[in-house]
Formats: structure tokens, C-alpha cells, sequence
């Protein structure tokens, strides 16, 4: 179709399967998410990977959707903006709000040697 959309094309099952439209949208909307948590912090990209002791082209990478971090270092950025990742069943009765948050994790309870939770 010459006039399709984006949108439609990206919703069209034949171009992209549903479980790589799932990922690409679970990693936009964290990718999104992490950027807002930032921001909010007043942080910059290198200020936020110091912070977190991973190189700032990582953070970069992962901002700009080339490349998902591994786990450590997505906990290591989460942790130092002081949030956790929750995972939530997908047939969970919460709402969009409550289903779709980072949570806050007290960063004070944070074991600066081994960088986990106490």
C-alpha cells in the first residue's frame, strides 16, 4: 500500500510479528520511563552513568534505543535514580497507572560495596 501509514504498517502482523511489536514497545516505553527518571533527577547522561559506574556511551546507547542494557546494568541505572523495576502479572486487575510505574526504592538501604538492597 503506497498510503500506509507508519502506524499501519507497524501494526500490520505481516511486517512485524506481534512478540517483536511487544518488545520494541517494552523497550521504547522503559527507554522513555528511564529518561524521565533522569530528567527529573536534573541529571545528565554522564552524570547518571558515573553515578551508577557505567560508561556514559552506555547510557547514550541505551537512551537512543540502540542497544538494551544487560539486567546489571539496567539495575545499576534504576538503583542510582532510586527506583526498581516491578514486574507485574499480565492478566493483573491493576489499572494502566498502577501496572505500567517504576517504583521508588529507598536508596539508603543500598550496600555501597556490593550495590544491592539490605
Amino acid at each position: 500500500m503506497p498510503n500506509q501509514s507508519f502506524k499501519d504498517f507497524y501494526n500490520d502482523d505481516r511486517n512485524v510479528p506481534p512478540a517483536e511489536r511487544a518488545l520494541i514497545d517494552f523497550e521504547v516505553e522503559l527507554t522513555r520511563k528511564l529518561i524521565a527518571a533522569r530528567k527529573a533527577k536534573g541529571l545528565t547522561q554522564v552524570k547518571l552513568a558515573l553515578m551508577a559506574g557505567v560508561k556514559p556511551a552506555v547510557v547514550s546507547r541505551f537512551e537512543n534505543l540502540n542497544g538494551a542494557p544487560r539486567v546489571e546494568i539496567l539495575f545499576k541505572l534504576l538503583t542510582t535514580l532510586g527506583y526498581k523495576l516491578t514486574i507485574i502479572p499480565s492478566d493483573s486487575k491493576l489499572s494502566d497507572h498502577q501496572a505500567d510505574r517504576i517504583d521508588p526504592v529507598r536508596t539508603d538501604r543500598i550496600d555501597p560495596v556490593r550495590k544491592r538492597a539490605v
